[in-house]
């Protein structure tokens, strides 16, 4: 039986959405047919006050998922019912923050991201390993980071490459993450540009099968290398 990417119970007065995956276009018709049967146990219940949506198995959301937390919210508000979302990693609450729905309704970090919050809005890693620059996102790569990926990349660009002039390679290593989107897959094409532009090699790997072939649709394996999580060579 496949599990539920939302489920809802009550405690007390109050309904706890519990998200269970990442809140991001890929998974878009999955979240609607799942929340409609919450909504199914909501809408029986004629004796509730708050609905809370729990984020805490939830590490990335998008503008489709931005568009779910408020769908959420506008029936809890036409229903005169509170609503409040918890247990936020940092990213999470950050994009939460750009988008201003802190000042809609109470948007709560979780615990571990309040004690290492500057470990947790990290959203790249890199190494280099021989002569070859080592990129790997920690987070899913979204409109909703989008700002963020340039800020880490230029700082990276801006400090690590112009002081090393012996790599020869780039690698996106993406065996961390489970989305990109179109805003993210035009970062990596910047960054193929400017490593062309340089004379070196870039490539991408580790991708999961819908990042995969997604980067496939595009046309973008006829400019560089991308390889799949299972390709060991």
């Amino acid at each position: 039986m496949q599990e539920k990417s939302i489920t809802a119970n009550k405690q007390g007065k109050a309904w706890i959405v519990t998200v269970d995956i990442n809140l991001t276009g890929t998974y878009y018709s999955v979240i609607r047919m799942d929340l409609k049967s919450a909504y199914g146990l909501i809408d029986k219940d004629k004796d509730w006050e708050e609905m809370i949506l729990d984020m805490s198995k939830c590490f990335s959301v998008d503008s489709s998922g931005i568009g779910i937390v408020v769908s959420l919210y506008k029936r809890c508000h036409k229903s005169k019912k509170k609503f409040s979302i918890i247990r936020c990693n940092e990213l999470l609450y950050e994009t939460f923050k750009a988008s201003g729905l802190v000042d809609i309704f109470k948007v709560q970090k979780s615990q571990e991201s309040n004690r290492d919050s500057s470990a947790e809005s990290k959203i790249f890693t890199y190494e280099k390993k021989g002569t070859a620059l080592i990129f790997t996102p920690n987070l899913n790569l979204t409109i909703t980071n989008i700002a963020q990926q340039r800020r880490e990349l230029v700082e990276a660009f801006g400090k690590e490459l112009k002081s090393d002039r012996e790599w020869e390679s780039i690698i996106f290593d993406l065996k961390k993450i489970q989305d990109i989107d179109s805003a993210s897959i035009g970062i990596l094409l910047g960054i193929f540009r400017r490593t062309q532009k340089a004379g070196k090699e870039f490539e991408v790997l580790g991708c999961n099968e819908e990042i995969f072939q997604l980067l496939e649709l595009t046309g973008l394996y006829q400019l560089f290398s991308i390889k799949p999580a299972n390709d060991e060579a």
